[in-house]
């Protein structure tokens, strides 16, 4: 009896460096949750004109950032990262364009010169090309999202930021010390939502000649500062039970002329940057779409044993997805 080549390579797999199937669903989730909570008002919209925190304080300003990596005066942030970017919700979220610098306003896309910039989305923050004084006023308009979505093998818990509502606190202007100090990277500031992949997964034949459901467990940490705003995120997340989620395909994006489609390195939109529901469009329709993930077995458990002032919940589901080519 001949043997093919198919007796010494791997099923389903044809380039171990290529994203899989995890990687698909755990981005392609992020990416749905993001994009869901966005057309569900989860948000706030910051107006420069308006913006006077609970207690006091400027909800617009930003504060300079004692980076390392920048001369001081060149970064500022504010009061919350995890800007919102994308254009074409039915929400209508504010979507920064600019700032206002002592009065001034600059435009991100046209200003050059002493305050040209650009837009740090996810990190919240403006970056200038020179060093702008530190005792300038900048303000901005912009909208953050209310949670952030992280994933939770990145530190996710390593520096929470509580009170970061507070911005009438005398250490928000602070430059190196206070609270607002922490490096973004390691300040996560709540409330945010922690996306896990489980090292738990079955697979049982699909038809006949091929194809089979894979289930890939997933956990899903919603943390606050309170526990209405965690009951209420249990409510949101157990209630998609049964319901699918579209995935895209990271291989097919990574290898586009046109990668990365959403932001840069920098954390700033491209040109033309493509929302989720663009990624998971078909090919022929100028996405990327890969397929879809039916999320089930949804269960919730409270988390217990913390500090005071701290709640959390985790949520599983199990998504199950075809693969017809294993």
């Amino acid at each position: 009896m001949a043997l093919n080549s198919d007796s010494w390579t791997f099923k389903g797999t044809t380039n171990v460096h290529h994203d899989h199937y995890n990687q698909n669903l755990l981005y392609g989730l992020m990416g749905f949750l993001r994009w869901a909570s966005l057309e569900a008002y989860g948000f706030q919209n910051i107006d420069h004109t308006y913006a006077s925190g609970m207690y006091g304080g400027d909800f617009s300003r930003l504060r300079p950032v004692s980076d390392p990596n920048y001369t001081d005066g060149q970064v500022w942030e504010g009061f919350r990262g995890d800007w919102i970017w994308e254009t074409g919700s039915t929400s209508s979220p504010s979507i920064n364009s600019g700032v206002y610098v002592d009065g001034a306003w600059a435009e991100t896309a046209t200003e050059i010169g002493v305050y040209s910039h650009y837009v740090d989305f996810p990190r919240g923050r403006v970056v200038f090309d020179s060093p702008v004084g530190t005792t300038s006023v900048i303000k901005a308009d912009f909208a953050h999202r209310i949670p952030t979505v992280v994933k939770a093998s990145e530190h996710w818990l390593r520096e929470l930021a509580f009170d970061s509502f507070h911005v009438e606190r005398d250490d928000y202007m602070a430059v190196g010390s206070g609270m607002w100090d922490q490096p973004y990277a390691v300040r996560r500031q709540l409330p945010c939502l922690g996306i896990q992949l489980v090292n738990r997964r079955g697979l049982e034949p699909y038809e006949l000649g091929g194809s089979q459901w894979v289930y890939q467990t997933v956990d899903m940490y919603v943390v606050a500062q309170d526990d209405h705003f965690v009951d209420q995120w249990v409510d949101v997340l157990t209630l998609e039970n049964d319901r699918t989620v579209w995935l895209p395909n990271r291989k097919r994006m990574q290898d586009d002329a046109g990668y990365p489609h959403d932001l840069d390195y920098r954390g700033a939109p491209v040109s033309n940057p493509m929302t989720y529901p663009q990624l998971i469009q078909p090919t022929g329709g100028g996405g990327f779409g890969w397929t879809n993930a039916e999320w089930g077995e949804i269960s919730a458990e409270r988390i217990g044993g913390l500090p005071d002032g701290l709640f959390a919940t985790k949520v599983q589901a199990t998504f199950a997805v075809i693969l017809g080519y294993i």
